[in-house]
C-alpha cells in the first residue's frame, strides 16, 4: 500500500527473472572438505509446510504462450527473486486441486513472465495450467520494513475512528494514483498516510482519523 503497506499478491510492476547461476568450483584440503560437509548438513532446508498452508498468491496463469510448455504470468508479488529458476509454487487450479511446481525457465516478455515449469513440456501441457493461481506459504513471503503491511493481512481487519466509530471490515484493496482505498461493507475509505492513524494486527483494526468518513 503507497502509505506504507506492500501486496505480496498486488504488485504492479513486472520484474526480470533471477538467472541460476553455478558458483565455480573451488579446491578443498581433506580438512576443509570435512568442514564443508559439517556446514552443509547444517545448512539443511527446513521441511515445506503442507500445501494447504500455501494460500498467499503471487500470480496467476494468464494463458499458453508458443509450443514448449511456457505460460503466460502475471506477477503479483514485488520480491524481485520469486519467480527465480529453481524456486518452488504451489499451483491451484480452480477447482482446488494443488500441486507444487518448480520453475524451470522465467523471462520477462511483454509486462508479463514467461515462465516454463518442470515436467510441462508442450503446448497441451500448459493448457492444463491457463486459470491456476501460483501461491507460497506465509512463511516464504518477503519480510518488510516496520510500517508496511501486506495486503492480505489487511483483509479481514475492521476499521474506526479514532473517537470510535465503527467504519465496517476490510474486504478488499483497491489501487488508485493516490492512495490505496479500502472496501468495506460500508463503502469506500481512503488509505492513506494522512488518514491512517494506526494499524494493529493483533488486534486486527486500523485506526483512521476522525473526519473519515465512508464513501459511496
Amino acid at each position: 500500500m503507497k502509505w506504507g503497506g506492500l501486496s505480496a499478491g498486488r504488485g504492479r510492476s513486472s520484474m526480470p527473472c533471477a538467472r541460476s547461476s553455478k558458483p565455480p568450483r573451488q579446491r578443498t584440503t581433506c580438512g576443509s572438505r570435512s568442514s564443508s560437509l559439517r556446514s552443509a548438513a547444517a545448512m539443511e532446508p527446513s521441511p515445506l509446510p503442507p500445501l494447504a498452508e500455501w494460500d498467499v498468491c503471487v500470480g496467476l496463469v494468464a494463458g499458453v504462450h508458443g509450443l514448449r510448455g511456457e505460460v503466460r504470468v502475471r506477477s503479483l508479488s514485488e520480491a524481485p527473486d520469486r519467480f527465480a529458476v529453481g524456486s518452488q509454487v504451489c499451483l491451484v487450479r480452480p477447482e482446488g486441486a494443488r500441486d507444487l511446481l518448480t520453475i524451470a525457465t522465467c523471462r520477462p516478455h511483454a509486462g508479463r513472465l514467461l515462465v516454463r515449469f518442470a515436467g510441462v513440456e508442450s503446448c497441451e501441457d500448459a493448457v492444463a495450467l491457463r486459470g491456476a493461481s501460483l501461491t507460497i506459504p506465509r512463511s516464504m513471503r518477503q519480510e518488510l520494513p516496520p510500517g508496511r503491511y501486506y495486503y492480505d493481512d489487511l483483509i479481514g481487519l475492521s476499521v474506526r475512528t479514532c473517537d470510535g466509530r465503527n467504519l465496517g471490515i476490510i474486504q478488499d484493496i483497491l489501487e488508485s494514483p493516490a492512495h490505496d482505498i479500502f472496501v468495506t461493507e460500508q463503502g469506500l475509505i481512503p488509505g492513506s498516510r494522512e488518514t491512517v492513524r494506526e494499524v494493529d494486527l493483533e488486534r486486527r483494526v486500523i485506526v483512521v482519523a476522525d473526519s473519515v468518513g465512508v464513501e459511496g
